[in-house]
């Protein structure tokens, strides 16, 4: 595997923590109801219901959230492998979890791009 920088290693996982956090405790309040009584959580989900109207919209959401999360740690795996320096690693993160499937799609397409122009050299 090539060499990743510190900061790529680092940076990417612990910076996600918190927003994997918060999307857990969503899905929390979404698909289970009993655990709507605690403090946290039950804010959460009124939140929830303000912003998105009704439960149905909320769990759609929550689903798409989900699904960007995904994505997004696998275009970090591929761009890692890849041997994509640390600034372009974040920048296909934030892309993909913005966009979704359409950034990984591309993101994986640079990787190969950058791979065979390595080994052309």
């Amino acid at each position: 595997m090539p060499p990743v920088s510190k900061v790529a290693q680092v940076w990417v996982p612990v910076k996600g923590i918190p927003l994997a956090l918060l999307f857990l405790a969503a899905c929390a309040v979404t698909y289970f109801p009993s655990t709507r009584d605690r403090p946290i959580l039950s804010f959460l989900f009124r939140l929830g219901l303000r912003l998105f109207g009704e439960r149905g919209n909320f769990w759609a959401v929550t689903a798409g959230i989900g699904a960007h999360i995904v994505e997004s740690v696998i275009t970090v795996t591929r761009c890692r492998r890849g041997g994509m320096d640390a600034r372009g690693v974040a920048w296909w993160l934030a892309m993909t979890l913005l966009m979704g499937y359409p950034a990984l799609r591309c993101a994986t397409l640079a990787t190969q791009q950058q791979s065979e122009r390595a080994k052309c050299k």
